[in-house]
């Protein structure tokens, strides 16, 4: 099987904006490329399949697990910030589309996945012939433009069926099938949504409706930074409405948390990759609208984590709490696997927060959990992305910008637009509304408007630059931090490290 390595992909975008080296970016784009293009993404309702079973990304094991559609969704994301490539938008949007529509529940939460048998057999729901086509598009034309497109053939690439894919870009076969390009775009727009609806007729995959608090962690995450990015407010929304079902429904008292939600019924005490992912997740939240209450929802999950999972002999993070089962050993575990691992996602929220809160103890744990794996990390660096992500964080220490105004006026939303727009992996976000009272945040207390107008400051190691109030002088003033910052590599990572 081939796994989508989407962790290993973000730490590579980080790796070229740091070095601008043009074969750092090809291995993400050529990996990304071949996953939009290939079987294992559902090119008619959206979303990612578990892995492939060939080395070509063609065909899948058709199952759909919610935390893949998050990790590949941010990596989709970053991936459009840092090259503007269309198609990883539309990538990115299609997949959160379908997660919105198809895999949230009443209540808000997201789903967990769906099989992929129907009726027992492997993949019947997604697979097509020609005559299936046929018999949806009443155009001939446009059926025979489908099919060149998406290469459903009479053979088929899986037994005897055929997997949509695009092996050939729109510009070869609209010339292979005598049209423009624009006039094949056209056909593919028109007919995509009778084609789903016609597959809505299908008997659907098994839907495992669990409702886990570390994979909706993950989603609300995903689905906040992407509304942040593209300014979509549906994503803003499907975070908030997610992230309050995890406070309400999947919460416990004193800042503790439920593992899962079924049926009405919410049970399990909570293991550390809930409450890291969770953490993790309402920090995101807040980056991305400014909405305080998340913040401290963090903060109290983040304090959570070192009473009642933190290793204070050896750093790093138990499995289990200790109000869980006691169990002969309790399990640490720092490598990634399926998912980036509880310890690596603890330390981000951690560190993140002890940035944004001058919290050194957040710190701290931060540093000691990336220690206590550091003899690990060297070893076998590819097993320990997320890791590397949150060494590099804390080494070069993340770009602190404060957006001070008014949501909703012209001025403060297009320096918010401009913010957002550009990938800036190493960096905290916070907010100040003229218009609320005396914000709590230490970033923003002293920060005010300059002259009457919305401001961005722009902080790095207790240094601010002159406030911006023009959104012209934003992408020059921040382009300027990755490259500052050069220095710290690979030599400061594996004095990080240095332990364990």
């Amino acid at each position: 099987p081939k796994f989508p390595p989407a962790t290993g992909l973000s730490f590579l975008l980080r790796q070229y904006t740091r070095t601008h080296q043009d074969h750092i970016l090809t291995m993400v784009t050529k990996t990304l490329n071949g996953l939009a293009d290939g079987g294992i993404y559902d090119h008619i309702g959206g979303g990612f399949a578990r892995y492939s079973t060939d080395d070509h990304w063609l065909v899948p094991h058709f199952e759909k697990m919610l935390y893949d559609n998050a990790l590949l969704t941010r990596t989709y994301v970053e991936a459009y910030q840092v090259t503007q490539n269309p198609q990883y938008r539309r990538v990115a949007t299609e997949t959160l589309d379908y997660i919105l529509r198809e895999m949230t529940s009443p209540e808000g939460g997201f789903y967990s996945a769906t099989d992929a048998d129907s009726e027992g057999v492997e993949g019947k729901f997604f697979v097509w012939t020609p005559k299936d086509i046929q018999n949806i598009l009443s155009n001939s034309e446009d059926a025979r433009r489908w099919c060149a497109y998406y290469d459903i053939t009479e053979a088929g690439n899986w037994e005897g069926h055929s997997i949509p894919h695009t092996p050939k870009t729109l510009q070869v076969v609209a010339h292979e099938v005598g049209c423009t390009p624009e006039e094949l775009q056209e056909t593919l727009s028109r007919s995509k949504p009778l084609i789903y609806q016609a597959r809505l007729q299908r008997i659907p995959p098994g839907m495992d409706d669990k409702i886990i608090t570390a994979w909706n962690g993950m989603m609300i995450g995903t689905m906040a930074e992407a509304g942040r990015v593209f300014q979509h407010q549906p994503y803003l929304d499907g975070a908030l409405g997610a992230a309050d079902f995890l406070l309400t429904t999947l919460s416990r008292p004193e800042n503790r948390l439920w593992r899962t939600y079924r049926a009405g019924k919410a049970h399990l005490n909570g293991c550390l990759e809930d409450y890291a992912y969770a953490a993790d997740a309402l920090i995101d939240v807040y980056e991305a609208t400014g909405y305080e209450r998340y913040l401290h929802q963090a903060i109290g999950l983040a304090e959570r984590l070192q009473e009642d999972f933190e290793d204070q002999d050896h750093g790093g993070f138990f499995t289990t709490a200790v109000d869980h089962e006691q169990l002969i050993i309790r399990a640490k575990e720092g490598a990634d696997g399926a998912t980036p691992s509880g310890n690596a996602v603890a330390a981000t929220a951690l560190a993140r927060l002890g940035f944004h809160l001058h919290r050194d103890d957040f710190k701290t744990s931060a540093i000691n959990t990336i220690r206590a794996y550091g003899q690990q990390i060297r070893q076998v660096p590819r097993g320990f992305p997320k890791s590397l992500l949150v060494a590099d964080f804390l080494l070069r220490g993340p770009l602190e910008l404060a957006l001070i105004g008014q949501p909703g006026t012209q001025p403060y939303d297009q320096i918010c637009a401009t913010v957002h727009h550009t990938f800036l992996p190493n960096r905290i976000l916070a907010y100040r509304q003229i218009d609320q009272e005396e914000p709590t945040h230490p970033l923003v207390q002293d920060k005010t408007l300059v002259n009457g107008q919305p401001a961005l400051y722009i902080c790095h190691n207790f240094s601010c630059q002159t406030p911006l109030t023009h959104p012209d002088d934003i992408p020059s003033a921040l382009s300027y931090f990755p490259l500052a910052s050069r220095r710290s590599g690979t030599a400061q990572i594996q004095t990080l490290t240095t332990a364990g």
